[in-house]
This record gives C-alpha cells, structure tokens and sequence, in this order.
C-alpha cells in the first residue's frame, strides 16, 4: 500500500478532526509550514506468528546443543557497588531541571576468544569436546556444534557483547534461554556489519550461546570463524518491574490511572483507558512508539521514543526520535533495542508480561543536539514490525502557540505504554539556558510522564509530532502528580528541524 492510500485512510478515519485541515501533504492546516501525516507500514503484525516461529527456533537450539560441562558455564559476580551504581542513580541533571534515563543494569567485561584454528574438518570431534570454553562436536548432518552458558546470578535479564565477530556463509551464531526465547541468526560481521554488537536481551539469569556450522566446511572456512565474547550485561529488578507488576490495589477515590503499574505515580493514566474521544489520533500513534533500551559504558538504560516519516513515496525508513540525552553518539545507538506495541492487555491490567512485544535491534545515530531542543535522530538498522506507524510530523512553532493542546503515549519508569496530556502555556517561566522556542513549557493536565519517559515523542490533536519529552522545568518541590510543582519541558521540533530536514525532506 503506498503513502497516499495510508494517508488518505487515516484522514478518512479522522475525518471529524481534519475538517478543518488542508488535504496536501507538506503543509500545516493553514499556517504555511511544512508536515507531514503518519503513515502506516504494509501488513500486521501477529503475535502467535511471532511467538510460534521464536518456539520452533528456540527448540532446534535446544535439540542441537552440545551437552555442557561445568568448566562449559561461565557464571559472572556483579558486585554490591556495582549493582548500588544502579539503584542509587536518579538523574542526569538534577536541580531546576531534571532529565533522566534510568539505569537499568550494568555491563561486565569478559574475555573469551573463539577460534578453530586448531581443527582441520577431518580432526573435528566426534564426541563433545571443551574447546574455547565451549562444548563442540560434530553435527550428524555435517559441520559442527558449539555451545556455551553464561550465568549471571540474579540478572533477571542478558545480553551478550561480541567483537571480532566474522563467520563464513555456512555459519550462524544465535543466543536462547529455556524458557522459549532466542534471537539469530547473527552473521558474516554481525548486525552493525563492524564485527561489533550487542546481541538481543533474553529473560533470565542463563543465556547460551551457540555456534552452527553447516554441511561441509573447508579449512579455509573453518579457520575464518572467530569472535570475542567481550562482556555481558546484567538486567537488574528495575528492568524487569514493568514486566512482571501485579495490578495496584489503591482507595477507589483515586482517578483509574491508580491502576496502572504498582511503581509509578497515581496520577500516571494507563493508555489503554484512553479512546480517540480524548486523544483523536491514539489508534494510530499507539503503534509508533517503543520503549528503548542500550549499553553506554558500564550501565544499561531506558528511555522511550518514536518512528517519524519522511515525505518520500517510494521508501519507508525507520527513522527514529528521542532525546539527546539519552542517546548521543553511534556507539551507543549501534546496540539499541526497541520494544514496540509495549501496552496492557486492556483497561486496568494487571502491568504483567502477558503479550509478545517484537523488538528491533541497532541504529545509526544521524543528528542530535544538546542545547536545540535536547534531540537525536536515529536511523533504525532493523524494519519496525508490520502495521507500525511512522508518525507525521509540523514545523509550526507551537512553543509560542498558547493553550495549544498536546498528547504524548510514553513508558514512564519502563511501564506499558501511558498517556498524558498538556496545554501549551507561553507565560510559564523558563529554566535557565532553555529558552523558549527552542523548547516547549506546557502545563501537564491528564496523566503524568516520569524517568524513562524521556524521548516520548509529543503530538499534536492531528497526531503530527511537535516536539518530544525532555524533562521537566521544576518550580517547587516536585510531585508528578502535582502539575503546579512545574512545567513540562519538550524539545522543539520547529526547531530542530533544519538540521534534520536533509533526511525528511530529502529533496
């Protein structure tokens, strides 16, 4: 289906709101600045698809593996200071302003090279071999099998740093626990084509890693596979909240927000109690957010952002918004993992991990800016999944449009997708060094957004992308749920968009 039939079928079921708003693609209802509307990727996606094919692949793994030996399961200690680096971190900037991507977990180096150069393919083992610190052996079809464990103890999550990664053709690396979930194939040079990444996370204190070599191999191919196992990382409890709440019980006289996850603020509105009478474009944002997690130094971290679209019929590129201080450099951006369709199973759901959230993993960092609105745009290294939406996008300067309504979906404090909603103030006093016009200062009305929020793209009522959360701008002792303890704090999509207007307008 191509963009102007997308186009046009979400105007369609909007009708009502664009009434007033011109029909051209690149320009704001009546203003002059440019836009662009959503659109919506080619097909659906289908969770038991999704989840049938992880099985399948999960149970090959199993069935193939190479039976282990202790000496074949490489168990970790993450230290208390190590793991205090996590729960004692609160914030980037404290003070008059607070912005903060939240620690999850923390990284620990490893130094395990993978090699056979020893090996001839007439001299491959037979029987289970320690080699590498890994158990190997010869596979009846052919080739062979390599497979070791790490073990971090009380990680409720892992992923696996490789470097140095190359494999033939006839080779694949993938990673799985035993409980269902495994990721690959990983080949050639890796996903970021550098011999360089972070693998998918995978649930649990165990992850297994595991090498296929296929049919026949010669020496020449047998000897070109190597990689470096060069650290793991650690998923501490904070990661895991989200995914394993139970529904919070709280005095009936509290708003329905009460009954989304047990750790965020009352006040936080889940966003599967929220229809289109509130928020006419919910049906279609819902699908272009994703809750975010990477590897920067030693710790884990997670914020939220968004696709954006471009005004290119012909191509969809998973372009990417968040905030730059989440993410501000390549390196860290290479080892993202997106979790999109992140939301409760319905209204006042138990906050618990009953779904299948697809994911991708890797990006390219494009642009950013610290002190222009606080962005980063980001290229995707993989599609989002099928029926994402590519959120549209204005350039008028909203910052100074006062009592202009905005609504944001965001994962506060890594929660199932929740909604806020907030009024654009013009007379709201201005955070030292964020001045307005570069950022948005609104009054939060419905909903609350808090750590992990930040990077949550926010809309307009057309749905069309303004801005995205960049922290809060505090006038008093803060309280989410107190909106006048301070003002909400976006960057500036107007303003920014003429250093990233080379890939959305590519023309």
């Amino acid at each position: 289906m191509n963009k102007f039939i997308i186009v046009m079928v979400f105007i369609l079921s909007l009708s009502f709101v664009f009434t007033f708003a011109e029909n051209t693609q690149g320009r704001s209802p009546g203003r002059g600045f440019p836009r662009a509307l959503m659109e919506r990727s080619a097909g659906n996606f289908d969770p038991a698809t999704y989840w049938n094919a992880m099985q399948e692949k999960s149970n090959w793994l199993i069935a193939g593996s190479v039976r282990l030996s202790s000496d074949s399961i490489i168990t970790l200690q993450v230290t208390p200071g190590e793991l205090s680096g996590i729960d004692d971190y609160e914030c980037q900037t404290c003070g008059e302003t607070s912005r903060s991507k939240v620690r999850v977990g923390v990284s620990r180096e490893l130094h395990i090279d993978v090699s056979f150069e020893d090996f001839t393919p007439e001299s491959l083992p037979a029987r289970a071999l320690l080699h590498s610190r890994g158990m190997m052996q010869c596979a009846p079809g052919g080739g062979f099998t390599w497979t070791i464990a790490l073990e971090s103890r009380n990680a409720t999550a892992l992923r696996v740093h490789l470097t140095d990664f190359s494999l033939p053709p006839n080779a694949s690396l993938y990673i799985y626990n035993l409980e269902g979930e495994a990721f690959g194939p990983y080949t050639h040079l890796g996903p970021n084509k550098n011999g360089d990444f972070w693998t998918n996370t995978v649930f649990g204190s165990v992850v297994y890693v595991q090498l296929h070599c296929f049919g026949s191999i010669s020496q020449e191919e047998l000897h070109a596979i190597h990689f470096k196992i060069a650290g793991v990382g650690h998923l501490g409890p904070k990661f895991l909240l989200p995914f394993r709440q139970n529904l919070r019980k709280d005095d009936e006289n509290l708003s329905r927000a009460a009954h989304h996850c047990s750790f965020n603020a009352p006040c936080v509105e889940d966003a599967q109690c929220i229809d289109s009478s509130t928020f006419p474009a919910i049906n279609h944002v819902r699908y272009g957010i994703a809750l975010m997690q990477w590897i920067s130094g030693p710790y884990i971290y997670m914020c939220t952002g968004g696709l954006l679209g471009d005004l290119v019929p012909e191509t969809q590129i998973p372009y990417f918004l968040t905030a730059n201080h989440c993410i501000s450099k390549n390196s860290d951006a290479q080892n993202l993992e997106c979790y999109f369709r992140y939301w409760n199973a319905y209204c006042h759901a138990p906050c618990v991990s009953t779904g299948i959230y697809p994911r991708t993993l890797g990006a390219r960092f494009l642009s950013g800016s610290k002190t222009n609105g606080d962005y980063t745009l980001l290229v995707l290294s993989q599609d989002p999944p099928a029926g994402s939406t590519f959120l549209g996008w204005d350039t008028a300067p909203v910052a100074f449009y006062h009592l202009v309504d905005l609504f944001r979906l965001s994962h506060p404090k890594g929660a199932p997708q929740a909604f806020s909603k907030h009024i654009v103030d013009t007379t709201l006093k201005t955070c030292k060094g964020l001045p307005r016009g570069k950022f948005i200062y609104s009054n939060t009305v419905i909903g609350a957004t808090e750590s992990v929020s930040d990077g949550a793209p926010v809309v307009n009522i057309y749905g069309l992308v303004v801005g995205h959360f960049s922290g809060n701008c505090e006038y008093k002792k803060y309280d989410p749920c107190n909106y006048e303890t301070y003002a909400t704090l976006d960057g500036a999509f107007a303003s920014y968009f003429p250093e990233i207007s080379k890939w959305l307008i590519p023309y």
